[in-house]
C-alpha cells in the first residue's frame, strides 16, 4: 500500500517535531525516499539550516517559534530548496498544513519565507554541501 505524498509530508513534519521537541530518533520506516532524503539533509546540516531559518524569521512577528512551527519551516525550507515543484504549489501546500497544525496567522509567514529562501544566493554552500540537482 502506497501512502499519499500529502500524508508523507505530514509524517515527515511529525518526525521532525518529535526530534526537535522530544529529542527522539528520526524514524524513516514509513517515509518514501523523497522525504527520507530531505530529513537526512536536515540531520546532516542541522546547525547550518537552523541558522538560515532563524535569520529569515527573526525580524518577523514569528521570531519565537514552537516546535511544530520549526518542523514545518524546516521541511518547507528543504522543499523550497530541493523540490521540483513550482513555488506556488509549495506555498499552497504549506499554507494549508500550517493552518491545520500551527497557531493563528502563522500561514502568513509561508509566502514571505519561501520568497526569502528563493532569493538567497549560494544557499547550498551555507548548508555545507553544494546542491547536486533537484529531487523529485
Amino acid at each position: 500500500m502506497e501512502i499519499s505524498r500529502k500524508y508523507q509530508r505530514e509524517l515527515a513534519i511529525i518526525n521532525l517535531f518529535q526530534f526537535l521537541f522530544y529529542n527522539h530518533k528520526v524514524l524513516f520506516d514509513f517515509l518514501d525516499p523523497y522525504f527520507k532524503d530531505l530529513l537526512t539533509k536536515y540531520l546532516e546540516n542541522k546547525s547550518d539550516i537552523d541558522l538560515i531559518i532563524w535569520n529569515i524569521v527573526r525580524y518577523t512577528d514569528f521570531s519565537i517559534l514552537n516546535e511544530i512551527e520549526k518542523a514545518s519551516l524546516v521541511l518547507l525550507f528543504l522543499e523550497t530548496l530541493y523540490s521540483d515543484l513550482p513555488l506556488k504549489v509549495i506555498i499552497s501546500i504549506y499554507t494549508n498544513l500550517v493552518i491545520k497544525y500551527c497557531r493563528k496567522n502563522f500561514n502568513k509567514l509561508i509566502p514571505v519565507f519561501c520568497q526569502k529562501v528563493k532569493e538567497m544566493k549560494n544557499i547550498e554552500k551555507q548548508i555545507g554541501k553544494k546542491k547536486e540537482g533537484s529531487i523529485s
